[in-house]
């Protein structure tokens, strides 16, 4: 590989763009394609594998989108030029662009000399402006100058917004690259040299994406965790730093409506995303936390774990950010439905809706697995359900708060010496003994909480953490619940239950899906 060429990595589904893209690229003798990707959990991968130094990004990627990947990506890799690309001309596509952190932006119809001097601009670490995009800028411009004029309050149906209008040397520049000029043209244009141009165009972006209304207390935090900047603007209220009040927007975009419920950590609202009127749960952690660093890093870790995965039993994570005061919000499924933990303690599971509940979760967490991840935090109370066809169970887990990406378990030192993340009644014997946990914790958590189902109580219960510590490392879990006749639970349930609260790793079921293939037999009989 050569170290004088842009090494690129194409993420584009659609075969025939993605031929096409690789032929007009082939055709440039400094870039050279180090992978091709259909989706956006694949872009992940090969991020991790060719650590390219450009991303060409399709927006709209099956799975993980193109805005999320590109989220994710900056969070860890931060140096990686992405270019985002789409055919979407609509402006709420070109600002979902503009806001997640790329560094370039075109349409996909952009001329191959435009696109090189894309891939070279971004490489150098400047920006670039497809002609395309810089149009709806300047027809945005045109219609916020409108709107201050008519003293409307900003909840624009053109979500491209500028937080400061743009000076006449902005807009001359923006006009120039919308007649498809080079960057080094319009330095000729404007007698100056092409940084300054590139300069000029950098700020012009920062105009476009929305900025905190104030330095952020965390900055390097929000660097590494979000790689883009996010605020609250205003809707039909006002923020004031540190208010969460109904009728604030978040990103210009999620309308805060009613408190949900609150926390120690957090408070949920119910919200609405006003480009598509969908209802959505915003979660937001509360300001006392923000003192410690860890806090948030945790909090934006939830966002960022359940952002990888993409599973109909896992809760959608469809926006994350910081607002102006600092604060962390998480946009996410809006689920009207119950939790496990009220089926159990309202005694409302048979057996077979029990098994229908946890071939599901084991679904959920086969996914997760497979991307690397432990959820750390199975519990009932984590296991919501919402009704689907025929009224049947549909399963969606929440709380990835505690996950950890197996392969970065020491990116993120989020703890200090000593501490426990989890919830005690459902902890493996190794995460007490704070061990390395692999899969295999969260099928033993997952016991615990089938146990609880099976039998009304959870397997070990105790007066201190420390009781409890020592049963689920030295004692067995009763049988005697699941010897009574009135329960019937089918011996090879039994055997699996007590095979995943093995104390020894190696006895217990090695995967999810595994159990799951159990759980099915155990069904049809």
């Amino acid at each position: 590989m050569s170290l004088d060429k842009y090494t690129l990595l194409i993420a584009e589904d659609h075969d025939i763009t993605r031929l096409g893209l690789r032929l007009t690229l082939e055709k440039m003798p400094d870039v050279e394609v180090v992978g091709e990707a259909i989706d956006g959990d694949s872009v992940l991968v090969q991020v991790e594998q060719f650590q390219p130094r450009i991303i060409l990004m399709d927006v709209n990627l099956p799975g993980i989108s193109g805005i999320q990947a590109t989220k994710l990506i900056k969070s860890s890799h931060p140096n990686t030029g992405i270019i985002m690309f789409t055919s979407d001309s609509s402006d709420e596509t070109v600002f979902a662009a503009l806001s997640a952190g790329a560094d370039g932006y075109c349409l996909k119809n952009v001329a191959a000399d435009q696109l090189h001097t894309a891939i070279e601009s971004v490489a150098k670490g400047a920006a670039w402006l497809d002609p395309g995009i810089a149009q709806r800028v300047l027809r945005a411009q045109v219609t916020a100058k409108q709107q201050e004029e008519q003293n409307r309050l900003a909840v624009n149906k053109d979500p491209i917004r500028q937080n400061t209008f743009l000076d006449q040397d902005q807009l001359r520049l923006l006009e120039l690259i919308e007649q498809g000029m080079k960057l080094d043209q319009i330095a000729d244009k404007f007698e100056i040299s092409q940084a300054s141009v590139e300069e000029k165009l950098r700020t012009i972006l920062a105009s476009l994406t929305p900025q905190p209304a104030h330095v952020s207390a965390k900055p390097a935090l929000e660097k590494k965790l979000l790689g883009t900047e996010s605020t609250i603007q205003s809707g039909s209220t006002s923020e004031q730093p540190g208010q969460i009040v109904p009728g604030i927007v978040l990103a210009g975009r999620f309308m805060i409506e009613a408190v949900l419920g609150s926390g120690g950590m957090s408070t949920v609202y119910k919200g609405k995303d006003l480009s598509i009127g969908r209802t959505v749960a915003i979660k937001m952690l509360h300001q006392q936390t923000l003192k410690e660093d860890k806090e948030i890093q945790r909090f934006l870790l939830e966002a960022k774990t359940a952002s990888a995965i993409s599973h109909p039993n896992i809760i959608t994570i469809f926006d994350f950010g910081l607002t102006s005061a600092g604060q962390p919000y998480i946009v996410m499924d809006y689920i009207d439905g119950v939790s496990l933990d009220q089926l159990i303690q309202e005694k409302k599971l048979n057996l077979a809706r029990t098994l229908d509940i946890f071939v599901q979760v084991c679904d959920a967490m086969t996914a997760a697995h497979k991307r690397g991840i432990i959820h750390r935090d199975l519990k009932p109370s984590n296991i919501m359900l919402i009704k689907g066809d025929e009224d049947r169970d549909v399963v969606k887990l929440v709380d990835f708060g505690m996950a950890k990406f197996i392969i970065e378990s020491e990116d993120l030192k989020l703890s200090k010496t000593g501490d426990l993340f989890g919830t005690p009644l459902y902890m493996s014997p190794e995460h007490f003994r704070s061990e390395k946990l692999d899969p295999c914790s969260d099928i033993y958590s997952l016991g615990c909480v089938l146990y609880e189902a099976l039998s009304g109580a959870p397997p070990f219960k105790g007066l201190s953490l420390y009781e409890l510590m020592n049963s689920h490392i030295h004692e067995e879990p009763s049988r005697l619940p699941f010897l009574r006749p009135e329960i019937a639970i089918p011996p090879e349930l039994e055997s699996l239950l007590f095979n995943m609260l093995a104390k020894d790793v190696k006895m217990r079921p090695q995967s999810m899906t595994d159990i799951k293939s159990a759980l099915l037999k155990v069904l049809k009989t």
